[in-house]
């Protein structure tokens, strides 16, 4: 391991210049298709290589859980709160669920993750852009600012595309130059999927069933709109605001479900999409957005623990030290909202239908303490007392003493109906180890 030797070590304690440490590792990602997180622990916009998610990337927040409708015939009172009806010791795993397949299927997807809005670069006639378009691809993610730079060309034409994600508000701000959004040629398209428990594309969400939700647009003084959405049970609002100059209408031509900004003569297009269960009081502007982003993520990165190996001799320091950092941005990003993260996070919908898992709680929250950052793993850590019922009713019914707490779940705590479930017991101490940790941390009673 990289260690200074007492020789070396200087005899007035120095401050680490955290600045430098942690900008010398900002993420320069020159792929279109490549999906950078920007986030503030509870909502992430996955943006790609044109700064929106033009050829990928979804929205999703630790609040935003959809369930499809259940299969014709069963009724809620059929899904065990367990998710088994199994009784006793399990020795090879789950004989049945609910005694109906489809039932069985239904609960192993439900609930998931929504992608709650799609942001892309659209032609000035609305047809998508194809990859071969986009030349001359830089970006980077400034970890100090939390701000995403993209700069591209179409046509000849440069492209420049500013993005952050506001940190007290599930809000993400866009502003974009260039000539081809002054002359009609470029322009940005809001859509909304279907949410579904399926990644069929780049994007989570299908957006080829319109009619299965509802995008009802409401427009209001001062350059916004609203618009409520509504997908069986979720139900949520989105408000948008644009700068002077730009134009935000509704797309008729490309179904219920999409809206377009169109640049003014000065070829600036600002855009801040602002997502919450109810309307915002407040919408900010992107560039306040981006002055709250900047001053939030400064004071992350100035608070907590901090490692710098620049002065090792060991030709790996800048590889490793690289990975703390990141590290560190991505669990800020995914990990500290109000519910664990699936194992990956907030990019999209893994095969555990975007469910976190209870064995990896330990992996994406205990770091916090050791970092001094305990705080932002509160919200989530308080699955254990909110599934607590749940989980000694499971013990109780599989003959354990105690609590089991499930493992692949959501929200509601039932676990997912697959053997893995019911006998794997690694995460059954996780508790205690949090526990401890708390105590360590803050040794009160």
């Amino acid at each position: 391991m990289p260690h200074l030797s007492t020789a070396a070590r200087p005899a007035t304690p120095q401050l680490l210049d955290r600045h430098a440490l942690v900008t010398r590792h900002n993420i320069r990602w020159d792929q279109a298709e490549g999906q950078i997180p920007l986030g503030n622990g509870e909502f992430c916009f996955n943006a790609d290589g044109t700064g929106l998610q033009t050829f990928g990337g979804s929205t999703l927040s630790h609040w935003a859980w959809h369930s499809l409708p259940l299969p014709t015939g069963s009724r809620p009172k059929a899904i065990p709160a367990t998710g088994t009806l199994d009784r006793g010791r399990l020795a090879g795993g789950m004989d049945r669920a609910s005694g109906i397949a489809e039932l069985d299927a239904w609960m192993f997807c439900n609930p998931h993750p929504a992608n709650l809005v799609r942001l892309c670069f659209v032609k000035g006639d609305g047809s998508v852009l194809d990859r071969a378009e986009v030349a001359v691809l830089q970006r980077t993610c400034d970890l100090w600012t939390g701000m995403h730079h993209a700069r591209f060309e179409l046509g000849g034409e440069v492209v420049e595309v500013e993005t952050c994600v506001h940190p007290r508000l599930d809000a993400v701000a866009i502003r974009a130059r260039s000539t081809a959004l002054a002359g009609g040629r470029l322009a940005i398209v809001l859509d909304f999927p279907y949410p579904n428990a399926e990644r069929r594309h780049a994007w989570c969400g299908a957006f080829d069933l319109p009619a299965a939700h509802v995008s009802r647009a409401r427009p209001l003084p001062g350059r916004r709109m609203q618009i409520e959405r509504r997908a069986d049970g979720l139900h949520y609002t989105v408000s948008v605001k644009w700068a002077a100059g730009a134009r935000f209408a509704a797309m008729p031509a490309c179904g219920p479900h999409s809206f377009i900004l169109r640049g003014g003569p000065s070829g600036r297009a600002e855009l801040v999409c602002a997502i919450a269960l109810s309307a915002p009081q407040r919408i900010p502007t992107f560039a306040s957005a981006a002055r709250s982003c900047a001053a939030h993520w400064g004071r992350f990165w100035r608070s907590g623990g901090a490692i710098d190996l620049s002065a090792s001799r060991d030709p790996r320091w800048r590889e490793l030290e690289r990975r703390i950092v990141l590290s560190q941005y991505q669990t800020a990003v995914h990990s500290a909202g109000s519910w664990p993260p699936a194992e990956g996070g907030l990019t999209g919908i893994d095969p555990w239908a975007g469910q976190f898992h209870m064995e990896m709680v330990w992996w994406h929250l205990a770091h916090y303490g050791p970092w001094d950052r305990l705080h932002l793993s509160a919200r989530a850590l308080g699955c254990y007392q909110a599934f607590l019922p749940l989980a000694r009713r499971l013990a109780a019914q599989l003959g354990y003493r105690g609590a089991k707490w499930g493992k692949q779940v959501g929200p509601q705590g039932r676990t997912a109906p697959w053997r893995g479930s019911f006998v794997l017991h690694w995460q059954q101490p996780h508790p205690i180890f949090f526990a401890e940790l708390e105590y360590r941390v803050r040794p009160t009673r």
